[in-house]
């Protein structure tokens, strides 16, 4: 279980911008929206954030931060047969990472849900972002709780609720994300860009996620729940054995105003898919 304070400062990072969200309570937490901003590039984003930390007073408070799955990258490993040692998983990641990116791991922070006797996900991020968030969470005495990707929290976050027979996936500014899971388990993992067009064929998803179950040698699922900016076209396209659902709760973080314009597929929408709500 992550701990949980009374009061946290929750931080999300999407490509298009930025939110500062604040939680209360332990049993029936309640989110709102402290504020947000566009984000340009990724190297802004330590500055960005250090000037919504800098307006909103938040020193020396306990934080989770989030980023999108567009900065991460997520790739299953299969341990040696022989693996005894935490060390052998850690060479079989790195070998995978190298073999599917062509690069090596030096400017990639990897973590791992490290097993020495099934398949497991590693996932990794930039060391230069993270360096820059942690140096700016350092300047404000912020006490960091976690950073992690948008689809490890997501998973970790929804994983308990999935449903048999089904794929778990996540959304965000059309980078799709789907995992294959054994009972609370992922198998298999698979990152999709998706076309525009794509957003408004009801069909789409189904006909993508039956090519992929037959690229691993799987039965096609029943179905996909989905976290992020779920297209209403996607949801339409259910049948008798075809489901696509959005799993995270319903509503957005309090805010005063008018709705952002970044609410449907920005910070905000990648709060919403993690459960900071």
């Amino acid at each position: 279980m992550p701990r949980v304070f009374k009061s946290e400062l929750r931080i999300v990072l999407a490509p298009s911008g930025i939110a500062l969200l604040r939680t209360h309570g332990w049993l029936r937490p309640h989110t709102e929206l402290l504020a947000e901003c566009e984000l340009g590039t990724a190297e802004s984003a330590a500055a960005r954030l250090d000037e919504l930390l800098n307006t909103e007073a938040c020193k020396a408070q306990p934080a989770r931060i989030v980023l999108a799955d567009h900065w991460a990258r997520h790739w299953m490993v299969t341990p040696p047969a022989n693996a005894a040692r935490l060390v052998d998983c850690e060479v079989a990641a790195q070998a995978r990472f190298q073999a599917l990116y062509g690069e090596p791991l030096g400017e990639w922070q990897m973590s791992a849900d490290w097993q020495a006797r099934a398949p497991f996900l590693a996932s990794a991020l930039p060391r230069a972002l993270l360096a820059a968030l942690i140096e700016v969470c350092d300047k404000h005495e912020l006490l960091l709780l976690e950073i992690a990707p948008q689809f490890v929290a997501s998973w970790n976050r929804w994983r308990s609720g999935l449903r048999s027979g089904h794929w778990f996936g996540v959304l965000q500014d059309q980078w799709l994300t789907l995992g294959l899971s054994t009972g609370r388990r992922l198998a298999e993992l698979r990152s999709l860009q998706v076309p525009a067009e794509a957003l408004a064929d009801p069909h789409w998803l189904r006909l993508t996620v039956e090519r992929e179950a037959m690229r691993l040698m799987q039965a096609a699922p029943r179905g996909v729940q989905l976290c992020g900016g779920v297209p209403a076209a996607w949801l339409r396209g259910a049948s008798e054995d075809w489901t696509c659902s959005q799993i995270e709760a319903p509503g957005e973080p309090d805010e005063p105003g008018e709705p952002s314009p970044s609410s449907g597929s920005g910070p905000l929408r990648l709060a919403a898919a993690v459960g900071w709500q």
